[in-house]
């Protein structure tokens, strides 16, 4: 779904069903058209609050569909356990099209790429190496 095509004002208590699974790092108004689309037993990972740390949704989805909203907290999770999920995420559970899918920039050319993500001409996303 195009991001052109949300219109975020007239959310549903549910509507169609589109997702089994979503990772929402924004809130608001976002998560709460997400909690909306999911199909039965779907699941979102509530990870981040970067456009509202309020949300307004009914309890339709958690009890007609079996929705799950999972709150996570990253901040207190110990190192070790850290290590581990990275150590997986960079090996055996590693998508095999995530090198097509990320694009590695340098620094100083950091400035003219937010533009296109934020209009909504990138696919993907990109690494800014800060090293190079």
């Amino acid at each position: 779904m195009l991001r052109s095509a949300l219109d975020l004002s007239k959310v549903k208590p549910v509507d169609k069903m589109l997702w089994a699974g979503a990772v929402d790092n924004l809130g608001g108004e976002m998560l709460s058209w997400l909690m909306s689309t999911m199909k039965q037993s779907g699941t979102i990972a509530s990870i981040g609050n970067a456009s509202s740390f309020n949300f307004s949704a009914t309890v339709f989805p958690l009890i007609l569909r079996g929705v799950a909203l999972l709150g996570i907290d990253s901040g207190y999770t110990p190192m070790a356990l850290r290590r581990e999920v990275w150590q997986r995420l960079a090996g055996d559970m590693e998508p095999n099209h995530l090198r097509e899918m990320v694009r590695t920039i340098p620094f100083e050319e950091i400035g003219g790429t937010f533009d296109k993500p934020i209009k909504g001409q990138m696919r993907g996303r990109f690494v800014v190496d800060m090293v190079a």
